[in-house]
């Protein structure tokens, strides 16, 4: 039944009332509702714990920490994490100061995708693996100090970067609400980051193609240490014979996000296309 137009105007004089004393602090001691409890995420019946042997790092490290569950079993779950239907679930939580003989725990509150929440998780058989992402240090010329995780030669890829830890894939099943269905929850599971990424071995120069590092003196006074810029060149058929030390050439800069490839898709062992037409002698 529609309300009175009485009842209405209360309503809204009540309402207004009562904004007034929240914005205002002046509600009265009688009409002031007693404390809410502290709102506790749910957590489901099983959970992961995560820790680093003290051979990976004798020093506390920072870092995003991550947690992946995959069905497919044909790769490690740290590389099946894409914006698709076949994505891996994945869990993300910060660490700070983390110490080897301190775990981390992953439950119902870390944040996740595509799924927000353990708990939300379908129960069934997955790979499961842990990565961090290590961050470092930065004290910048501006005065700020912040953490991050530098490039090492990946092109900020986490799941590929150089120093970064890692577990090895472990298949287990997981049931998030085990215990609230009368099946037998999950065990907690633990998982130790006791791999790291190798270093990326640098290019190697050859007849064609150079690779150049160079300090850049700006970006390393700004960021507190040592940057650098790299290009990769691809020199013209003759460049080194010597009888063309004299000689000049015209350039073509093509610059990009980063990357280590070949400039122009070159292929050294090509016959086709550029590749074919760079090496012969009688291009202009």
């Amino acid at each position: 039944m529609p309300s009175s137009p009485s009842l209405r105007s209360g309503a809204l004089v009540l309402l207004v009332l009562a904004a007034a004393r929240s914005a205002l602090g002046t509600t009265p001691a009688q009409d002031a509702p007693k404390p809410a409890a502290p709102a506790v995420a749910a957590t489901p019946a099983a959970n992961f714990t995560i820790s680093f042997p003290a051979a990976r790092s004798a020093e506390p490290l920072d870092g995003r920490l991550v947690l992946i569950l995959a069905t497919d079993g044909a790769s490690e779950p740290r590389e099946q994490l894409a914006e698709n239907t076949r994505c891996g679930q994945v869990f993300g939580i910060d660490v700070d100061g983390w110490r080897s003989d301190a775990a981390q725990t992953f439950d119902g509150r870390a944040d996740g995708f595509p799924f927000a929440t353990l708990n939300a998780v379908p129960a069934g058989d997955y790979f499961v693996q842990a990565l961090l992402n290590r961050y470092e240090t930065f004290h910048r010329a501006d005065g700020h100090v912040v953490k991050l995780a530098p490039d090492r030669g990946e092109g900020q890829q986490w799941n590929k970067k150089p120093g970064n830890l890692y577990s090895k894939p472990l298949k287990v099943h997981f049931d998030p609400k085990g215990a609230a269905t009368g099946a037998p929850a999950s065990p907690a599971l633990a998982l130790s980051l006791d791999q790291e990424i190798a270093p990326i071995e640098p290019a190697k120069d050859t007849a064609w193609i150079k690779h150049i590092k160079i300090k850049s003196e700006a970006l390393s006074r700004f960021w507190g240490r040592d940057m650098y810029v790299g290009a990769d060149v691809l020199l013209p058929w003759d460049y080194d014979d010597p009888a063309n030390a004299g000689k000049r050439y015209p350039v073509v800069y093509s610059q990009g996000h980063y990357s280590t490839g070949v400039p122009f898709g070159f292929s050294e062992t090509g016959t086709t296309g550029l590749s074919a037409w760079w090496k012969d002698p009688a291009s202009p």
